[in-house]
């Protein structure tokens, strides 16, 4: 062949391959190798975005979500985990010039395990009978409801009331705060009263209250024991 017809038979070529469909340049690639697979799985893993501009969650994934829970057991310091409050904490509760401030409502309760010199103690209990206290007309009810209050003058003191039942009215102490405040305990040296429960024989025992004034939780305790039976008592307040 000459010259002009190898030019021919070339193009015929040409049109043939591209009518067929056939690419002809060096960028094709494999069609089943992994950069394609991953290339075309690419495409569908990640959600667009929407008409608005807002780009789908895939809600089949789900991520761990650590939410806090309360934690409202008296007798369990993680009640009132934070940490104690801080001079400034404490002003802002106060209205400008105010002598009292009322920090919240708090929850009494008590319980109790005897135990025996040779083989142990018993489990907890929660102690769902009256609390007397040595003032014969004065009551304290379990799971009953008082006010935790805080005083400002030269330095700040801490107090507690509650319903003493009957006709006696309200019925509390007051307490120290730490100087400086955030002490642990900062609620010290706590006014206080012999008491026994009224459905067991028992002296009467003297609670030494302390505890931690936080800035969103107050919580005071103290340990007695009488007849064989050890004692746990608590005021819990959460605001």
């Amino acid at each position: 062949m000459n010259r002009f017809e190898i030019a021919i038979v070339l193009a015929v070529a040409t049109l043939t391959a591209c009518a067929s469909g056939e690419r002809t340049n060096q960028n094709q690639g494999n069609p089943g190798s992994p950069s394609d697979a991953s290339n075309a799985a690419g495409a569908t893993d990640a959600p667009g975005p929407d008409a608005t501009g807002a780009t789908a969650v895939d809600a089949s994934v789900d991520g761990p979500v650590d939410a806090l829970q309360l934690v409202t057991d008296p007798f369990d310091p993680a009640s009132c985990a934070s940490p104690p409050i801080t001079q400034a904490q404490l002003v802002a509760k106060f209205a400008m010039g105010a002598t009292t401030a009322t920090l919240g409502n708090y929850t009494f309760a008590a319980e109790r395990r005897y135990c025996n010199a040779q083989t142990g103690c018993t489990a907890w209990s929660l102690i769902t009978a009256q609390v007397q206290l040595e003032d014969a007309p004065y009551i304290i009810y379990m799971g009953s409801a008082g006010t935790f209050t805080a005083d400002a003058a030269s330095w700040f003191s801490f107090a507690y009331d509650f319903n003493a039942g009957s006709d006696a009215g309200d019925f509390g102490a007051g307490c120290n705060l730490a100087k400086p405040l955030d002490a642990s305990p900062n609620i010290t040296g706590c006014g206080t009263w012999d008491l026994r429960p009224t459905d067991v024989e028992s002296d009467w025992m003297d609670p030494q209250w302390s505890g931690i004034l936080a800035n969103d939780c107050a919580r005071i305790t103290a340990s007695t024991s009488s007849d064989g039976y050890e004692y746990q008592w608590a005021m819990l307040a959460q605001f």
